[in-house]
């Protein structure tokens, strides 16, 4: 289903247990006080979250066979493959100039999770949805997210 779908669904519905949702529908619909609780990651900012990828020889045959298992992210695959330009891996001829850009503007680590590596992209968005007239007050971004999805955890 594309993400468009299930952003509209769960807004308008209420249609999931739990979806992703977009930061201006959840920020319209009452962050604080709305039907929804939010945590800190962003899936929908790039392609690496469309599937779980594992060697051709991995034992790994369904989602059950990952219980207990290491799961990591390809996202230095991803961005090696971006930066690339002897042999474009995407065939976007533009890429690896955006990318460079990117990294240039945001550092090496521009697609992160969690709030300290977001909280800047997050207080401006909050600050022009004030603004704009979209939520009634400024909030400040921590606010945004259920508390406990902020704290470290070592283990």
């Amino acid at each position: 289903m594309p993400v468009e779908e299930i952003f509209f669904r769960m807004a308008r519905f209420r249609e999931f247990d739990a979806a992703e949702l977009s930061l201006g529908s959840y920020l319209v619909s009452g962050a604080l006080s709305g039907p929804f609780v939010a945590i800190p990651v962003f899936p929908s900012r790039s392609f690496r979250h469309s599937g779980i990828y594992v060697p051709v020889d991995s034992e790994v045959s369904d989602p059950s066979s990952l219980a207990g298992g290491t799961v990591g992210r390809a996202r230095q695959i991803a961005l090696d493959g971006m930066a690339e330009t002897a042999a474009l891996r995407y065939m976007l001829p533009w890429l690896a100039a955006n990318v460079e850009h990117a990294q240039r503007v945001f550092g090496d680590r521009y697609w992160t999770y969690g709030l300290p590596g977001n909280s800047d992209t997050l207080e401006t968005v909050i600050r022009y949805a004030h603004s704009q007239g979209l939520i009634d007050r400024p909030l400040a971004a921590a606010d945004l997210f259920a508390p406990e999805t902020l704290a470290d955890t070592v283990i």
